[in-house]
């Protein structure tokens, strides 16, 4: 599976296919947004994520697009970035770990950052024991931070340091 499992990058081609997986009551559980995300809107955002220089992929599987990932934020001066927009076809099942080792071999071997940092809502927890098996470490948490179908949320901040281990 791991040859057939590719990132790369993402394009105004694959509009139609972001805006399924970004506006799917799938998403919207983890990425709350008042309206749905419009192909105006998209291709600002994809546009000025280049400007920024953040890496913004599609993740494939046997050629077809089954998901996003993306590293952004990405400071030179301090050698750290975000990573995250992490969203897959909701009926896609074991290629988070795989992903996430890809993203950590770019984060830390091309990029040589320092530190990669994430946020993860709380009922996420998946998501957040995935990354403690990378080595993420909890460091903080925005309490009540996001209000999501009528509920409050913690915000988890983690982050992982290029010689943690894992």
């Amino acid at each position: 599976m791991l040859k057939e499992l590719l990132l790369r990058e993402a394009t105004s081609k694959d509009t139609d296919f972001i805006l399924g997986i970004n506006n799917s009551v799938y998403a919207r559980k983890y990425f709350p947004r008042e309206k749905d995300i419009t192909k105006k809107q998209h291709l600002v955002f994809l546009k000025n994520s280049r400007k920024r220089g953040d890496l913004y992929f599609i993740i494939q599987f046997k050629g077809r697009p089954i998901g996003t990932v993306s590293i952004y934020n990405i400071n030179s001066v301090h050698k750290r970035a975000e990573w995250g927009r992490f969203l897959l076809n909701e009926n896609v099942k074991g290629v988070g770990p795989i992903i996430e080792r890809k993203i950590l071999d770019i984060a830390f071997k091309e990029l040589k950052l320092h530190k990669l940092y994430c946020q993860v809502i709380d009922d996420n927890s998946r998501v957040v024991d995935l990354h403690k098996l990378f080595g993420f470490k909890i460091e903080g948490v925005l309490r009540e931070h996001l209000f999501i179908n009528g509920k409050f949320h913690d915000y988890i901040f983690m982050g992982k340091i290029s010689n943690d281990k894992k």
